[in-house]
């Protein structure tokens, strides 16, 4: 499924249709009108939402997935070798959430202040750029309740928002944790040798395509 945030053009809309066969492409109009619905009851959330768009990865993959457990892909992702961890995930079935390896806590709020007021032991180093997750990590609830915090809602750090919610999520059920280092999260210039993914984070990005594209484009065609 690729959630399309708005601004998807067409001409990608229809390679990616013909890449893959069995592709469901959600618009930004029809996720607004389910997704809107779905969090009537929860005005913290639906404003947060309206926001910023990172908080569609937070309700809306959850909420419109047709599966009961889900691979969220932020599409500054890419992979190298087989990832043999989330098959291994897939395969095992469990209700269990594993993220990628952060080189920091990139969260809004910290650890010792998350148990403090809500006895959350918030797991280190999350990052939601490789997501492995069951649908029932997404509390409507809590996640309200969180919001209500003015240190989750500080606007200085709204990009850490979506991330510090959905590692309060998977910390709270105490189920999984990080995959490897191998899926890598860092700044260093060049990735690493053993590198199964890279999340091309900040001031990487142009390394996505100095990078990441070309090594992809060799393996894909030596």
């Amino acid at each position: 499924m690729i959630h399309d945030d708005g601004t998807l053009p067409q001409e990608a809309r229809q390679a990616y249709t013909s890449m893959f066969g069995h592709l469901r492409i959600v618009s930004r109009p029809d996720a607004d009108r389910e997704i809107d619905a779905r969090l009537a009851d929860y005005p913290r959330c639906l404003a947060y939402r309206r926001s910023h768009p990172l908080a569609l990865k937070l309700f809306d993959c959850p909420l419109l997935a047709q599966t009961p457990r889900l691979v969220l892909l932020d599409s500054d992702v890419l992979f190298f070798r087989r990832p043999e961890e989330v098959l291994s995930w897939v395969d095992r079935g469990q209700a269990e959430s594993f993220f990628n390896p952060d080189f920091q806590d990139a969260y809004t709020i910290s650890r010792e202040a998350a148990q403090q007021r809500w006895g959350v032991t918030l797991w280190p180093q999350v990052n939601t750029g490789l997501s492995l997750l069951p649908r029932e990590v997404l509390d409507l609830a809590w996640c309200e309740n969180w919001l209500g915090d003015e240190s989750i809602t500080d606007l200085k750090e709204i990009a850490w928002r979506e991330q510090t919610l959905l590692a309060l999520s998977a910390s709270r059920l105490g189920k999984g944790g990080l995959l490897p280092e191998s899926y890598e999260v860092s700044f260093n210039p060049e990735m690493a040798n053993n590198a199964v993914s890279r999340h091309y984070v900040g001031d990487m990005r142009s390394q996505f395509y100095a990078e990441g594209v070309l090594l992809v484009r060799r393996s894909l065609k030596p």
